[in-house]
């Protein structure tokens, strides 16, 4: 996220350390699922449910948020998902890289540029269609690398007609053409990273050991594989890629495996029994994860964080984080890592600070008392925080989009 190839979640920028106080809020007009928030040179991208229509997807809008003062500077209309960032070569100021209905063909793949005022110079990448009803989750898992955007296609026809094998799809930054396009005959849950001129799939099945390949980005053609444990979202850098244990899995694990050899490197049990792994993030000298933990007898899960050395797996510190009034889940858990701060947010209103060193919490806000004019509580997603200048700035679903800072 963030033209993060390696999807970490990590920013070399501070945040607020010792305490945070709301710089400004904006409510957002829905609970809608929206959990991708970027930033680029100042600007906030997110979606906003403000336009005309009956459904959802009709409302939907792109809008570029000054981060200092919290004000719109430009709106695009029928942007119902927003996936990435990327530079290209035709736009100084990149891309942005998302998915439109309505004025668009139905279910395009757009890239936006942020520069071109009201109705910016734009790219629009249609998925052909094929015979009988069919649904695409488009960018089911996505990264960019070197001017190309690759992302998975989950393709199965409704109606229980048979499905069809998924896709792993390259197309251009400049003008959204298509690259490449590899079928994998398989129907399971994907995480696409890129690392070190690679990319790296993995491949979480239900019923038999994950599978974790490196493609060329080239042409998609592999590299090398291997079939093992059960492995859900993958992070990536110098080299190494991370995968945390499937949501399904009893053994809530952490584990490194090299790009060049697919060797695993080391693996780690990150909590005690009846934990799972919730959210994960990878700085320059460690991995941090959120974990959820039910307790016997107890209605409501605590969340932990846990830190271990990103070269051996050791741990460095587990702490306790919160205990929201709801059973967290992985899309409403997220945590990031800035320069010497570990962010950790729950929905429905929970954001804490912990240091890197030692996981002692700094600070703990409830915001919900603190926003004006959100909607229901019900629910929802969390953005992945972002660390920037001094500030972090958090999209929670039906509450808005919040700028914390020192006070």
């Amino acid at each position: 996220m963030r033209a993060d190839s390696g999807q970490t979640n990590y920013s070399p920028a501070s945040g607020p350390a010792e305490d945070a106080e709301i710089a400004w809020s904006r409510p957002i007009p829905t609970t809608h699922g929206s959990k991708p928030l970027f930033l680029l040179d100042g600007t906030l991208y997110t979606l906003f449910a403000d336009g005309e229509g009956k459904y959802l997807s009709e409302q939907l809008s792109l809008h570029g948020i000054d981060a200092e003062t919290g004000e719109t500077t430009f709106r695009v209309p029928n942007v119902t998902q927003l996936f990435a960032l990327g530079a290209t070569t035709s736009y100084e100021n990149g891309m942005i890289l998302g998915r439109g209905t309505g004025t668009y063909d139905d279910s395009a793949m757009l890239g936006i540029n942020p520069g071109g005022g009201f109705e910016p110079h734009r790219w629009t990448h249609g998925r052909s269609g094929t015979l009988g009803f069919r649904f695409r989750p488009l960018a089911d898992s996505q990264t960019v690398l070197d001017g190309t955007w690759y992302y998975t296609v989950d393709n199965y026809r409704r109606w229980g007609m048979y499905p069809s094998p998924d896709e792993v799809l390259a197309v251009d930054f400049d003008d959204g053409r298509t690259r490449w396009r590899r079928q994998l005959d398989i129907e399971a849950a994907w995480s696409l990273v890129a690392t070190d001129g690679r990319l790296v799939s993995t491949i979480d099945y239900d019923e038999s050991p994950s599978t974790i390949r490196t493609l060329d980005p080239d042409d998609g053609h592999t590299l090398r594989e291997v079939s093992e444990g059960r492995w859900s979202r993958s992070m990536a850098r110098d080299g190494t890629v991370y995968v945390t244990a499937s949501p399904n899995d009893e053994s809530p694990r952490l584990g490194a495996y090299d790009v060049d050899s697919l060797e695993r490197q080391w693996e780690v049990r990150v909590g005690p029994a009846d934990t799972y792994v919730l959210a994960s993030a990878a700085g320059p000298e460690q991995v941090v994860v959120a974990i959820g933990w039910s307790r016997d007898g107890d209605s409501r899960d605590d969340i932990l964080a846990a830190a271990f050395d990103r070269q051996t797996g050791d741990k460095q510190w587990r702490e306790h984080v919160f205990t929201p009034f709801h059973d967290p889940a992985p899309e409403g858990v997220s945590i990031s890592i800035g320069s010497e701060t570990v962010y950790c947010a729950a929905f429905r209103d929970h954001v804490a600070a912990l240091s890197m060193t030692d996981g002692s919490v700094r600070w703990r806000m409830r915001l919900r008392s603190k926003l004006e004019g959100t909607s229901g509580f019900i629910d929802g997603q969390v953005s992945e925080p972002v660390v920037y200048d001094g500030r972090l700035y958090l999209l929670i679903s039906g509450h808005g989009l919040v700028a914390l800072e020192e006070p």
